[in-house]
């Protein structure tokens, strides 16, 4: 990902990982010339999106299998700003019968010297959920053992 030493995801062995880009735009940008932290929140559906598209695959029927979101956590490291390049890796660090615990870090690249810096740890709890039926059901099992 980086030719920098300092780029270094702390990542459970087995685990199935995945990175994806994010741009920082200008709207992300607060008054103390950080990404706000709210934003960050989009940034973590954003990478959701990316791990479901690896983990699922293309085909997936979102219409009748989805997720929804139930509990988000950050811990804000370090701040981002306009300018970096922003990494986050991700991957599912527990599965429920009807929940995944999805973990996240968060990566900012310096645009003056090239260095990776860890910017926020984040955990998102989703349930699965049947949106046809509005209920919460079990994971679906290709998930299950993709996720194992």
């Amino acid at each position: 990902m980086s030719d920098n030493p300092s780029f270094q995801p702390e990542l459970p062995l087995g685990k199935l990982s995945v990175y994806g880009a994010v741009s920082v735009r200008y709207r992300d940008i607060d008054a103390f010339g950080h990404v706000n932290n709210a934003v960050y929140l989009s940034y973590l559906e954003q990478a959701r999106i990316d791990y479901f598209a690896v983990m699922a695959g293309a085909a997936w029927n979102w219409d009748e299998f989805g997720v929804i979101v139930a509990r988000n956590e950050i811990d804000y490291l370090r701040p981002i700003h306009l300018g970096n390049e922003v990494k986050i890796c991700t991957w599912c660090a527990k599965l429920g019968r009807s929940s995944m615990k999805m973990a996240y870090q968060i990566f900012g690249k310096s645009s003056e010297n090239g260095d990776w810096w860890l910017a926020a740890k984040a955990e998102t709890v989703i349930v699965a959920y049947d949106l046809k039926l509005g209920k919460v059901m079990p994971v679906h099992a290709h998930w299950a053992e993709r996720l194992v």
